[in-house]
């Protein structure tokens, strides 16, 4: 086997690798996803929480709302000038 020879099968076995190796994170991947999704999937007996049980929003969710508040409508402005 020349030296040509062995830097060609040299190039067609490390294509033959890099392509299986993308071939089984392409399936990895998508396991993974499919499991990701079957966890995040919602019960299917939720039960709704009346009103009144709900808790009345504290001085501290206030003040994260308007901090909120405040970032978006910096944003917004500074996507309006620039």
């Amino acid at each position: 086997m020349t030296l040509i020879e062995m830097i060609e099968q040299g190039r067609i076995l490390s294509l033959l690798g890099m392509a299986a190796l993308f071939a089984a994170m392409i399936m990895l991947l998508s396991l993974l996803g499919n499991g990701v999704a079957k966890l995040n999937k919602p019960a299917g007996n939720t039960a709704s929480v009346p009103a009144s049980s709900v808790p009345a929003a504290s001085s501290s969710d206030k003040t994260a709302e308007a901090v909120t508040a405040a970032i978006c409508a910096a944003v917004n402005e500074y996507r309006k000038n620039h």
